[in-house]
């Protein structure tokens, strides 16, 4: 068969990256790929290798995506702080749909839903999606340091504990926007995850 066009790669890997975020990676069988990608089981091999290979590349597609969006917002601000507390608020908007983003679920929490599905069976995706926070965290450090160099921040603060800060928050409101709760009180509840942040990085922790 011939080889998958690169627009049509890109594609599969976002159809997969949402079956996955429905499913889960266990509970997603081969035949639930054929029917979501419309690929043979040999295509799909020919095109990623293995199931496993299929959700990892999925996983840095969303990756990409994110820091993408992240980078975005943060250019968008003078100020890291600023940056950061905006791209929280547009997490809360994202996660709800009320900004009318159809990807929203998968983008709001994917990682997270692997990281807590992985099992001693799949150390590669554990490995994968902790190297992927990892990275996260690195360039929170990084952003941090920025904001202590800028004044943001008091000298001496420590930034990679803040950044551990800002990750687990930020994973927290992923979560929590999956119950059953109105849009207004995730929102909010943004608002006073911001407000906690800045007060707690703008003090040494």
């Amino acid at each position: 068969m011939p080889r998958t066009a690169r627009h049509d790669y890109a594609i599969s890997l976002e159809r997969a990256a949402h079956l996955f975020w429905e499913k889960g990676y266990h509970a997603c069988s081969l035949k639930d790929l054929e029917a979501t990608l419309d690929m043979r089981p040999g295509s799909i091999y020919a095109a990623f290798g293995s199931k496993e290979q299929l959700f990892e590349a999925a996983l840095m597609t969303y990756y990409q995506q994110l820091v993408q969006g992240m980078e975005e917002v943060l250019e968008a601000h003078e100020r890291v702080l600023e940056g950061l507390s905006a791209y929280l608020r547009r997490l809360a908007t994202e996660a709800t749909g009320s900004a009318g983003a159809q990807s929203a679920p998968v983008s709001a929490c994917m990682m997270v839903k692997t990281l807590l599905e992985v099992t001693a069976d799949t150390p590669g995706l554990s490995h994968t999606v902790n190297q992927l926070f990892d990275r996260i965290e690195s360039d929170l450090t990084a952003l941090l340091e920025s904001a202590m160099d800028q004044g943001e921040l008091p000298r001496g603060s420590d930034c990679a504990r803040l950044a551990r800060l800002w990750q687990a928050q930020i994973m927290a409101l992923r979560t929590f926007a999956h119950r059953e709760v109105d849009a207004a009180s995730v929102e909010q509840l943004a608002e006073d995850m911001v407000v906690l942040l800045r007060s707690s990085s703008c003090r040494e922790v």
